[in-house]
């Protein structure tokens, strides 16, 4: 899909396909972000007739919207004031999403019913700085946390929690105040000690398969913990059956995995549903190989590599096998990521790729030369060209 982005400014086929998605596809708020940025007056023609149909016809499109419109708001109030009237998220404030809004009254109705009326859009409140917030204690984070102010209230318990928060950390972990107990867990998991592991690990565990918010920075948490405690945990949550179990586990993985673990990563990509990513431990997987370096290659990370269609797993793969067998991937697979449409990936293949490859000194040249490009993958092929 990245790739047909891309192509929608000069392909008049690859347009068509990308409107015709907006009729089927489960990411067509941004395919109409993608088209919105076409210049060619027929590119959203009629797009907002078919998304409104699907709305109608179908109430899981209807609740992905009400949750991509707060999801946009949340974005929005975190960017700083002189960049929000740059912004290109799906609010009734900005296009095409305010043109749309004003031909349906439906989209314009879902808008108001989360909050943001497209005639009278909500004055977005004063954020918070962390500057105000420096003398205040955790306790009174902890007491005066809100949608505000929670960016800067976060950045300042990193900096001062201590072990004698610990108790109340571990009481707010089960509050009812969302941002509270997000809070509660993000200083667990910078203390890391075994009680406030043994708190982080029994909410997950209570958690389910329901997903949160909240839960997600239980996660994190705990994959911020010492592995001396808590490898063996995600040994074991890597094999559950339950999918949710996965992730955390891989977490931790990719932040701890030793080479007894090698074999346990290595046999995660021999199965079909990790590599169909129906479970959730490719991509960390792929960062945990990315641990073990000039280890040789791996033909597994090779297969994702070749045959993965999600270009961030192709991106950790070829970072993981430029660490564990760098020869062999300077020689055999840094002239691919040169073409690759992950602009990570074309910086990865710049800084690695053997200038001694058939083409790959002509190819450093015309990405040099793109101002299209990313900034950082020219500066990669300008410094990889230095001297020729």
């Amino acid at each position: 899909m990245a790739t047909l982005a891309c192509l929608v400014h000069e392909s008049d086929e690859a347009l068509q396909i990308m409107r015709e998605y907006i009729a089927y596809g489960q990411d067509w708020e941004w395919a109409i972000r993608v088209l919105h940025s076409v210049d060619n007056p027929q590119a959203l023609e009629d797009v907002d007739e078919v998304l409104v149909h699907r709305i109608g016809a179908d109430h899981n499109v209807r609740d992905r919207f009400d949750a991509a419109a707060r999801e946009a708001w949340e974005w929005y109030l975190l960017r700083e004031e002189e960049n929000r009237a740059e912004c290109d998220l799906m609010l009734p404030i900005c296009e095409p999403w305010k043109s749309f809004c004003r031909k349906h009254e439906t989209l314009a109705s879902l808008f108001a019913n989360v909050g943001l009326p497209y005639d009278q859009p909500p004055p977005p409140p004063k954020k918070v700085a962390v500057e105000d917030l420096t003398d205040v204690s955790t306790a009174g984070l902890l007491a005066s946390v809100n949608k505000a102010n929670f960016y800067a209230s976060r950045c300042v318990l990193d900096e001062t929690v201590t072990m004698d928060d610990e108790t109340l950390l571990l009481e707010s972990v089960s509050s009812e105040d969302e941002r509270r107990a997000m809070l509660a867990l993000r200083g667990l998991g910078r203390l890391g000690t075994p009680e406030a592991f043994e708190a982080v690990k029994s909410y997950i565990e209570a958690c389910g398969s329901t997903g949160s918010r909240t839960r997600r920075y239980a996660f994190y948490a705990i994959a911020e913990m010492p592995g001396s405690l808590t490898l063996d945990l995600a040994r074991q949550w890597f094999h559950r059956k339950e999918h949710h179990f996965h992730y955390p586990a891989g977490l931790i993985l990719a932040n701890h995995a030793t080479h007894e673990d090698l074999d346990l990563l290595i046999e995660a990509l021999r199965q079909p549903e990790t590599l169909r990513r129906e479970d959730f431990r490719l991509s960390n997987v792929l960062e945990a190989l990315a641990r073990f370096s000039g280890i040789g290659p791996i033909p597994e990370l090779e297969q994702v590599f070749g045959e993965n269609g999600h270009c961030y797993d192709r991106h950790r793969a070829a970072a993981a096998m430029a660490v564990t067998a760098p020869v062999h991937f300077a020689a055999d697979y840094a002239f691919e990521c040169l073409w690759d449409c992950h602009r990570h990936t074309r910086e990865l293949g710049c800084d690695t790729v053997s200038l001694s490859t058939p083409g790959a000194l002509d190819r450093l040249r015309e990405l040099a030369s793109d101002t299209a490009d990313d900034d950082d993958v020219r500066e990669a092929a300008e410094k990889r060209l230095a001297g020729f």
